[in-house]
């Protein structure tokens, strides 16, 4: 009888032992998947990240560029009406000498 006791005993350790190993396989086997799970939506992440940098520095690129262009078409009038009161005021230089000749 203490053997059949013993023997009740040691199936019943084993079926407990059975039962703890599969807890952990299932606990270490859902620890990877999250894992595997959280590696890949870093990736994602950064792969996010990487798009968002790019689509800035476009839209940063092309807002310079507006700009530059607002700028350069400015300085371009400042430069034409420049010019134009440079040409008048030749002309008015001329006029009063060419006048002053034929006296």
């Amino acid at each position: 009888q203490a053997a059949f006791r013993g023997q009740l005993g040691r199936r019943k350790v084993r079926k407990l032992r059975d039962a703890l190993a599969k807890i952990q396989r299932v606990w270490r086997g859902w620890i990877r998947g999250r894992r595997v799970l959280q590696q890949r939506n870093d990736a994602t992440a950064a792969y996010q990240a990487l798009f968002r940098g790019v689509k800035l520095r476009r839209l940063y690129r092309q807002q310079v560029q507006g700009a530059t262009r607002i700028q350069a078409r400015y300085r371009g009038k400042l430069a034409r009406k420049h010019t134009a009161h440079l040409n008048h005021v030749a002309t008015m230089l001329q006029r009063n000498w060419r006048r002053f000749q034929g006296q």
